[in-house]
Formats: structure tokens, sequence, C-alpha cells
């Protein structure tokens, strides 16, 4: 990414205005108001394979976001809601594929990420009321992590910027860690780094090379996934004192806003 851009996104992200919040729960993500998706979308036969699409302006990019949740079976899209509403006010269609996860038949490293592909790969299918010929992919936490892989094998064209929020880049280190999140690392890969050196190997993104068009948004007091983590070679970053790792989800926050800014960077 160029650093005109780069210093754009500071710019921006210095002149915001003060949070109405910070450093909140994943709780508070359900407590928040949102509107209906106009359409749900099938990329594949398993009831997984699916996603909530809201309909915007033609003339903004497609943002699709892919959901965290420690690439476990608990957690799926519909906690994204808020945020895809939020945005969809804001101008922009948003696609939210589900896919299967750890603890379900095909979840696990690889087929959790085979979905993402397949996902991506039905882009051009959308409705045409879709600015498919633009896109901007996101993931946050684990979809932070799988969005980044996915961006660089490039399954589908037209992908103008990637955005990992609090995203996992470092997968080996990630799995060493000792909080739940980190523990669920073992889980989706069905092992440790020292067992599965070469699934891991592929499944980090840290071994892709030079990451093109990305930025990482990170929150200073995330606790799930460590300000370690936002690096990746190429890519921009902006850390955000103060912010937690659902706070990029959240429409009301400081950090959502910085989210905000560098989505009005893609013209």
């Amino acid at each position: 990414m160029s650093t005109s851009i780069m210093s754009l996104y500071w710019i921006l992200f210095s002149t915001l205005t003060t949070p109405t919040t910070e450093n909140v729960s994943f709780q508070s993500i359900s407590e928040l108001s949102q509107t209906p998706a106009h359409h749900r979308i099938s990329y594949g036969s398993h009831p997984l394979q699916q996603g909530d699409l809201w309909v915007g302006n033609p003339d903004q990019p497609l943002l699709l976001i892919i959901h965290g949740g420690c690439w476990l079976r608990a957690f799926g899209a519909d906690h994204l809601a808020p945020m895809a509403s939020d945005l969809h006010q804001q101008g922009y269609s948003v696609w939210t594929p589900g896919y299967r996860r750890t603890g379900e038949d095909g979840g696990g490293w690889p087929g959790t990420f085979q979905d993402i592909k397949a996902a991506l790969n039905h882009v051009p299918q959308l409705p045409k009321t879709v600015n498919t010929a633009q896109i901007i992919l996101m993931g946050h936490s684990a979809g932070g992590h799988l969005a980044l892989l996915a961006s660089h094998e490039k399954p589908v064209q037209n992908v103008a910027l990637t955005i990992g929020l609090a995203a996992i880049t470092d997968l080996p280190t990630y799995a060493q860690g000792s909080n739940g999140c980190q523990k669920s690392a073992v889980g989706f890969m069905g092992g440790t780094p020292a067992e599965l050196a070469d699934a891991y190997q592929q499944a980090d993104p840290q071994q892709k090379g030079t990451y093109q068009n990305t930025l990482l948004l990170q929150g200073a007091a995330d606790t799930i996934v460590p300000s370690s983590q936002a690096q990746l070679p190429g890519a921009a970053v902006t850390l955000v004192p103060g912010a937690g790792h659902f706070d990029w989800i959240h429409p009301k926050t400081n950090a959502y806003q910085t989210l905000l800014a560098a989505l009005k960077t893609v013209k």
C-alpha cells in the first residue's frame, strides 16, 4: 500500500470525534439494533454455506465480511448483523457468508478455508444490483485470518482492499497462547504447531509473502488477539488506543469510526 494512502488513514483517524464507548463486550453487540437483510444467499449445499445480503448503493463497493468466533461451531455470522445494518445505512451492499467451523462435519482446517474460497468465487453470482466490480474484503478475528489467506490466493478478482479487524496473522505463535481463542486454534488445525508443522505453514498468513492493498486494524486493549499479531509484510497497520477486540464490529465506538474512514478511501 502506498505511503500516501497510509498517510490518509492517519489523517482520517486523528480527526475523529470522541468515542461513545470503547473496549466493548461481545454481549453488547447483541443488544444493538439491526435491520433485516434483503436476501439469504447460498454458495454451497451445506446449511452453513450461506450468508445474509444487504443491498445498498450500486456505486459503492461490495463489503464482504467474514465473521470471527475462534473458528468455533458456537459462533455464526449473526453477530455481524448490527454492523452490516449500519454499513448498509452508510450506502454499502454487505454480504456476511457463514462457513463450516470446528466441531462440524467438514469444519476445521482445511474445510473452513475451502468454504471461504467458495463464497468468494460465488460473488459474481450475487444479484446484479450489487457492485461486484469493486470489493472490500474484511474479516474479524479468526475471520480476519481467513480473509487474509483468501486475499493472497485471490480466488476472486476486483478486491480493491483487504482489511483485517483484530486479525490473527501469525497462526503458529497464536496457537501456543493460553487464552480460550488461542487454544481453539489447536482444535481448528487438529493439532499443535509441533505436530502439524506443514499444515500450519499452509494456514499461516505470515508465510504467504507480501500483502498489497491490505490494512490491519488493531485495538491496543485487545486481550483476545494481542497487538503483536498486527503485522504482515507490506500491510499498513493502524493501532487504536483503548480499543478492545469487539470494538471493530460495534457501530458506536471510536474504532468503528476508524474503519469507516478507511472504507471511504476506496472510491
